[in-house]
């Protein structure tokens, strides 16, 4: 990430890279808004997906999506249907901006197909949803190869988004969760899912054990920590 130089009122704009793919080596902004952002730096988010894999054909939701740079990377690297959502307005312009590295495309709120203009690469597919990340999951019907989750290190209960991501079947089969959280966070992360149900640390949607529970369920399968900062990676799995 950089500084971009010229006046920009009191602030410089930040910028990052994508970091491969089809779009490497394009710049992305980093949004003002009401909300803080905590960008995901190019080095790390290119670690990051290196440990994900190859994304060709995939879909891929964005949650907390703050710049859009998790999406367009994922776009970059191969998903043809990439969902952000972002509960701060403010940051709309900027994210669209950003999202025309890939294609063009209109934000849209629940239940809006939104328009896309030009031609995208490969038939990529990128939506914006101007929106609480709760909602989303709530009302979308929409299933996802990966889910991506950045929320604000301040938010609590950050494990809610795990349990309802698998209780309304965001994840398709053989899906992916993986979600960015302070280290110090990380045990009880760990902790929390042992308890409900062993095995590496698995969640089941109910937060009952995997044994007592027919619903699928996400096995943790690898951790990264970087400084501060931790990911955190399931897969789906039969409970």
């Amino acid at each position: 990430m950089k500084k971009n130089g010229g006046k920009r009122g009191a602030q410089d704009i930040l910028q990052m890279r994508v970091t491969g793919g089809k779009f490497v080596g394009r710049k992305v902004r980093i949004p003002n808004g009401e909300l803080e952002i905590r960008p995901l730096m190019d080095r790390m988010r290119e670690s990051l997906f290196s440990i994900i894999g190859p994304l060709s054909g995939a879909s891929f939701l964005d949650l907390f999506a703050g710049s859009g740079v998790a999406g367009i990377e994922a776009a970059s690297r191969g998903a043809v249907h990439v969902d952000l959502v972002e509960l701060d307005g403010a940051k709309k312009g900027v994210i669209e901006a950003n999202l025309s590295i890939v294609c063009l495309a209109e934000p849209v709120g629940f239940g809006e197909r939104g328009s896309v203009s030009g031609a995208p690469p490969k038939g990529c597919d990128v939506r914006l949803y101007i929106q609480d990340v709760f909602e989303f999951i709530e009302k979308t019907h929409n299933r996802y190869d990966l889910v991506y989750a950045d929320p604000p290190f301040p938010m609590e209960n950050k494990t809610r988004i795990a349990t309802e991501v698998l209780k309304k079947g965001l994840l398709g089969e053989d899906g992916r969760f993986v979600i960015h959280v302070p280290a110090d966070e990380r045990e009880e992360w760990q902790s929390r899912f042992e308890m409900a149900g062993g095995l590496g640390g698995d969640i089941s949607a109910d937060g009952a054990s995997r044994a007592s529970s027919a619903a699928r369920a996400m096995v943790l399968y690898d951790t990264r920590t970087y400084g501060r900062n931790s990911f955190l990676f399931y897969k789906c799995c039969r409970a």
